[in-house]
């Protein structure tokens, strides 16, 4: 059965995880498409499309949700979901389950994936990484991968599979109150370290929104920035700071235990 990821993936622990989903799998093969970069996709030509996100501010980020508004609708296409966070997932799994039903499609399963947090003033504080995802949650998201691969065994056998229901979690529910305006400001104002900065354009390129140029100088747009931590996370010598963070907290992952964890080779 040939099948579709569409991801998003700030720091590459998304990114990572699906590949190792992908290795995994044994009746179907996956391609990848990359929420962030865009470009054309033709869903007809897949059987099975899986959809996974990070968690920003315990919901979907708002490229994820644009790109899940812009699919066109589906006659129950079958659909997965899956999500990495580092402290609470929230309420991704349900917008992102609410979104795909808007659009027609069948969700057969879902799950969630405690990752190394990648937020830097977190990591700021805590001066240590996480070792997440622990033994009992890594043996969660195994035994999701291979109930995956049982269910597209069932489809390609008998050609259906039970939909799933996700029902709301009222703690992310609460917390996904939180104002858009407020996560827009969160990260403040940003900066460039000239002394270090290689004008590279790297902080330009993966930043999903758009609020990054690269002419003569770096510029950010902050109405167009949602507090995404990409360019901060990505400069790799480190140049962009804001008013509270300058020096720490960087994460340009995946980071070495997570990769040894999720290893593909």
């Amino acid at each position: 059965m040939r099948g579709l990821i569409c991801y998003c993936s700030n720091t590459g622990n998304t990114e990572l995880a699906c590949k190792y989903l992908d290795k995994n799998i044994s009746n179907a093969h996956f391609d990848f498409y990359n929420i962030s970069e865009g470009g054309y996709i033709n869903l007809d030509e897949y059987q099975i499309i899986g959809f996974a996100t990070f968690t920003h501010w315990w919901g979907m980020p708002e490229i994820c949700e644009k790109f899940l508004n812009s699919l066109n609708s589906q006659k129950n296409k079958n659909a997965f979901i899956f999500n990495t966070y580092s402290y609470l997932s929230g309420n991704t799994k349900r917008e992102m389950y609410s979104k795909l039903k808007e659009k027609g499609f069948k969700v057969i399963s879902a799950h969630s994936l405690r990752v190394p947090t990648s937020y830097p003033p977190k990591r700021a504080r805590e001066k240590k990484s996480s070792t997440s995802p622990t033994f009992k949650e890594f043996w969660k998201f195994n035994c999701f991968i291979n109930k995956l691969n049982e269910y597209i065994e069932k489809l390609s056998r008998d050609g259906k599979v039970d939909e799933i229901k996700i029902r709301p979690d009222m703690l992310g529910v609460v917390l996904c109150k939180y104002p858009r305006t407020k996560i827009k400001d969160n990260m403040g104002k940003k900066f460039v370290d000239t002394k270090l900065c290689i004008r590279c354009g790297e902080c330009e390129k993966v930043c999903p929104y758009d609020a990054v140029s690269f002419k003569k100088k770096i510029t950010f747009d902050q109405s167009k920035c949602r507090s995404c931590w990409a360019c901060f996370n990505n400069c790799p010598q480190q140049a962009i700071y804001t008013e509270n963070i300058k020096g720490s907290g960087h994460y340009k992952g995946p980071c070495k235990q997570l990769t040894m964890k999720l290893k593909l080779k």
